[in-house]
């Protein structure tokens, strides 16, 4: 079994605004691109190994308040509240993708990045 692990932080606006600004429905589709891309890249990088039965994990940490107020400073939303389908719909979209609200500092995302990669690297050393 081979896992690919991305863990995002800081994202601003990782994501076209039509994707947020359709909510639930662009939560979801937004985890089917990335899912998408993510696989295709996988591809390329490995010609040689059939890559398709590699499971893909996005673990994304951001703080939704944050988020929320500087898309709505942007225009992108008209309410703050309006994240909250869209990061729900896009960690239900894929059993192994998660949205993952950590609040303000750069601390809280890192503490949850270096604890995912540590059970990861301990999880290797039980096969």
């Amino acid at each position: 079994m081979f896992l690919i692990l991305c863990c995002r932080t800081n994202l601003t606006l990782q994501f076209h605004d039509y994707l947020y600004k359709a909510g639930m429905d662009g939560g979801a589709d937004a985890a089917q691109e990335l899912y998408t891309q993510i696989r295709t890249h996988v591809a390329e990088c490995y010609p040689d190994r059939n890559t398709s039965g590699y499971d893909i994990m996005v673990q994304i940490f951001y703080n939704m308040e944050g988020l929320s107020h500087k898309l709505k400073s942007l225009g992108v939303f008209k309410n703050p509240n309006e994240m909250a389908p869209f990061a729900r719909a896009f960690s239900l979209n894929k059993s192994l993708f998660s949205f993952i609200d950590v609040g303000s500092g750069k601390e809280r995302a890192d503490h949850k990045v270096r604890g995912i990669l540590s059970a990861c690297s301990a999880a290797k050393g039980h096969r």
